[in-house]
């Protein structure tokens, strides 16, 4: 969300975004082009719009603009939130655990799932948690527990469960070794969260169980880099890393040689938006380095919908190593596929597809467009051979 101190008009807006083009959601008006889209607020029109995804921009549109409808726990705990406050989150717990959150928890962050589960515990309908920084360092966390869940027994579990942080950091610290740019600070990390514990206090407040505490200001930094370290050093023997040479990649000039380059890419679980995004940019960072290739990955959203296929298709235990970025495409929608049972991607029922097609927001540039099966037909998409039906 943008405020503008001076006055813009509409027209200097949409001149500023390369013009995109008008659509219509309801009465609302918003603008989309070039992967992005555009929302002017009818209220404070010209001093405040929005910015950001088509599928979001057109929720926006369709509540004219409005704040979101939030669940009701959420709500309360957003009640109880000071506007001051630097950084403020709030959740839901169920969140974390269903295959909305499951990209949060991919590669190396997958380790942060089971703690963090054990941390917030049974019964919980809600959270938050703020920060606010400066010459000292101030953290809080609310959490709402359901109404079978007495709110003096939530902070209790609360209390306990935070006692014990410490000496379970120090049990992994046993089994961790970790690389020597950041040995030093492991040995006074749990030391570090120890001090934390000691300066917070525990107790009720309008139903809900506030943990807070103030610390020195530098403290928010060395907690950030102390837990990032530790979520990328896996326990065992510290491994030096060292960089193999990369083959010369010879000249790319098109969309179709980039397609045919080899690469490797895995992880645990994520969404098919998420994959997606991030296959584009490992080809781009590095394969097509010098290339004038724009090699850009866009999922029609529409087209998936007449499946029921979403964005947010999970994608589980995803390994492909020494294959062609074509090949790679392949297996990602076959892995996101609605039917499980397909054997080949030709079948009929590979209903989720990839094909090199025009941008949908310049028909002069060809990317990758992810679409399904029938629409591909119905916009006379070429077929790459891997998805041709096999004639007996």
């Amino acid at each position: 969300i943008i405020r503008t101190k001076e006055l813009l008009t509409k027209e200097d807006l949409l001149s500023k975004w390369g013009n995109p083009t008008e659509q219509k959601e309801g009465d609302a008006s918003y603008y989309a082009g070039n992967g992005r889209a555009y929302f002017i607020d009818p209220v404070a029109e010209e001093k405040r719009f929005v910015i950001g995804d088509p599928i979001d921009i057109k929720d926006v549109a369709k509540s004219a603009g409005g704040a979101p409808a939030l669940f009701r726990d959420i709500e309360r705990l957003r009640r109880s939130t000071d506007e001051d406050r630097h950084f403020t989150v709030l959740f839901s717990p169920a969140f974390f655990f269903n295959d909305d959150g499951a990209p949060l928890f991919a590669a190396e962050r997958a380790k942060v799932k089971e703690p963090l589960s054990w941390f917030l515990g049974d019964g919980l309908q809600g959270g938050l948690a703020s920060m606010q920084f400066g010459d000292s360092f101030y953290l809080e966390m609310r959490l709402l527990g359901s109404l079978d869940k007495p709110k003096f027994e939530l902070a209790k579990e609360v209390r306990e469960r935070l006692k014990q942080i410490p000496s379970k950091l120090e049990d992994y610290f046993v089994a961790l070794t970790p690389p020597a740019y950041w040995k030093k600070l492991s040995f006074r990390y749990p030391r570090m969260i120890s001090t934390l514990h000691e300066n917070m206090r525990v107790g009720v407040e309008n139903d809900q169980a506030v943990m807070n505490g103030y610390l020195e200001g530098p403290a928010a930094h060395n907690l950030v880099l102390g837990g990032e370290l530790l979520l990328v050093t896996a326990p065992g023997t510290a491994v030096a890393v060292v960089a193999e040479p990369k083959e010369t990649v010879p000249a790319v000039k098109t969309i179709e040689q980039a397609l045919a380059l080899k690469t490797s890419f895995s992880f645990d679980s994520q969404s098919l938006e998420f994959a997606m995004r991030d296959l584009a940019e490992d080809v781009k960072t590095n394969l097509l380095k010098g290339s004038p290739v724009d090699f850009t990955i866009k999922i029609i959203g529409d087209d998936l919908k007449l499946d029921g296929i979403t964005r947010n298709q999970s994608i589980r235990d995803f390994k492909q190593e020494g294959k062609t970025v074509a090949e790679v495409l392949t297996a990602l929608v076959r892995k996101a596929n609605p039917v499980t049972t397909v054997k080949d991607p030709s079948e009929l029922d590979q209903k989720l597809l990839w094909v090199v097609g025009p941008d949908p927001d310049d028909a002069k540039k060809s990317i990758i467009l992810i679409t399904t099966r029938q629409m591909a037909e119905k916009k006379k998409y070429t077929l790459p051979d891997v998805f041709k039906v096999k004639l007996n």
